[in-house]
């Protein structure tokens, strides 16, 4: 069992910063209602996945999937500043477009099935397979990011709750930017399921569940860090066992077992 957990330490190390990161930023998009763009943007992601393994044997560049999928990510929210998609029927375009772009990344499959299992690794990631290169520059990613958490957060606490209360639409500011730099990378190298899920389940089941914001960003904290870690452990243990849906369940299970507990409690 420890030979077991030192060969996996650094998917380990992963997916407790990951998680930690993301259960603390997660709010603030929900706060800003951007969480359905995030997800629309994050389609863009996957199909510029896509379209970097179709260039590598012309580019020989192992990172153009990574560079495309950024690239991919950042012409769509330039589209939708550009066309104002934030406006009023905004949940109805960004489902209409979802719609179209899932098509596309099918549509792609079809025409190239070697894509498929890139599509499905888009979609679920793998900690348990990930190079320890690519664990690495993930660990430093999320580490830098919960330490300027640490020393940024009451900034970007304060725009995020300007925009909630006084819908105050702050376009292309420093923190909007700094807050999807992380979800690009988790969606890249962690799987589109896993990166929206740890972003928001622990934030819409623990919503007003604690005292104060302090206490909330913290147990959400904490409880993502157990899912996380406690679900990559069961996919280790368990080999029939997927790595994403066995954490993201177990993420939902304990975020419903506080928030029961709280209610009864109080």
């Amino acid at each position: 069992m420890i030979e077991m957990l030192l060969f996996y330490k650094l998917s380990f190390i992963t997916s407790i910063l990951s998680s930690a990161s993301f259960s603390i930023i997660g709010k603030h998009f929900i706060w800003r209602n951007k969480f359905l763009e995030l997800f629309t943007l994050c389609q863009f992601a996957i199909i510029g996945n896509l379209v970097g393994h179709l260039l590598i044997p012309f580019i020989h560049l192992e990172l153009t999937p990574l560079i495309t999928s950024i690239a991919f990510f950042v012409l769509g929210k330039t589209l939708f500043d550009i066309l104002r998609i934030n406006s009023k029927d905004r949940s109805t375009r960004m489902i209409t477009i979802y719609l179209v772009l899932n098509s596309i990344q099918f549509l792609m499959i079809s025409l190239f099935p070697n894509l498929e299992a890139h599509l499905n690794n888009g979609l679920f990631g793998s900690m348990v397979t990930a190079f320890d290169y690519e664990n690495m520059w993930m660990i430093s990613i999320y580490g830098l990011l919960l330490i300027l958490i640490f020393f940024y957060n009451k900034v970007i606490s304060k725009n995020s709750l300007e925009i909630s209360f006084f819908q105050r639409n702050k376009k292309k500011t420093k923190d909007e930017y700094f807050l999807l730099i992380p979800v690009i990378i988790g969606v890249f190298g962690l799987g589109l399921i896993y990166t929206l899920s740890f972003l928001s389940l622990g934030a819409i089941i623990l919503a007003n569940g604690f005292s104060n914001q302090r206490i909330n960003t913290l147990c959400t904290a904490i409880i993502s860090i157990f899912a996380s870690v406690g679900g990559l452990f069961l996919s280790i243990y368990f080999e029939n066992l997927s790595t994403t849906p066995t954490q993201v369940v177990l993420l939902a299970l304990l975020c419903g077992l506080v928030k029961l507990s709280r209610t009864k409690l109080l």
